[in-house]
């Protein structure tokens, strides 16, 4: 199970390892328990964040889960080429819809979060507490246009610098 700061379940799954894989044929007991467990953990973590790999552009499925999958390098997603540099709204009301600056509202949201030093994880709160899903990718264009909203009317923090680190 996974909870959230406030002890509310958030996520979870299920897993399993057994003998008939081939690595975990002659494995002790032990190992196969510890492996389902971890199995378990990575998958409701993954079902749960996947949206941060995908707003970064990559692919979220796990290597494991491809396939006849050949060791390779990470690949990003192909993105269609911008003609524009990507641009923030001054203020949430005034600012350029997405189809103004050419942008997808995920674009858009991912190049204000940059903007404003915001975390994803602080993006996924908030979606948590006002639309009740950690899934970005999934929300609407006005509920990004929210979050948006939020991000630049400070009702979303930015992150605080690491300690220690210069303030410019």
């Amino acid at each position: 199970m996974v909870f959230d700061r406030n002890g509310i379940i958030r996520g979870g799954a299920e897993a399993y390892c057994m003998r008939d894989e081939p690595n975990w044929r002659q494995k002790p007991i032990h190992q196969l328990i510890s492996m389902a467990g971890t199995r378990a953990v990575s998958k409701s973590l993954r079902l749960l964040l996947s949206w941060v790999v995908v707003l970064a552009g990559y692919d979220p499925t796990p290597y494991e889960e491809l396939a006849g999958s050949q060791p390779v390098e990470a690949k990003q997603r192909q993105q269609p080429p911008q003609e524009t540099a990507p641009s923030v709204p001054e203020s949430h009301g005034d600012g350029p819809k997405p189809a103004e600056v050419g942008e997808t509202p995920l674009a858009q949201l991912k190049a204000c979060r940059i903007a404003y030093s915001v975390s994803p994880s602080a993006i996924v709160d908030y979606a948590i507490t006002n639309f009740m899903t950690n899934k970005v990718e999934q929300l609407s264009e006005a509920q990004i246009d929210m979050i948006i909203g939020a991000i630049v009317n400070g009702e979303i923090k930015p992150e605080a610098p690491p300690a220690g680190a210069p303030i410019i």
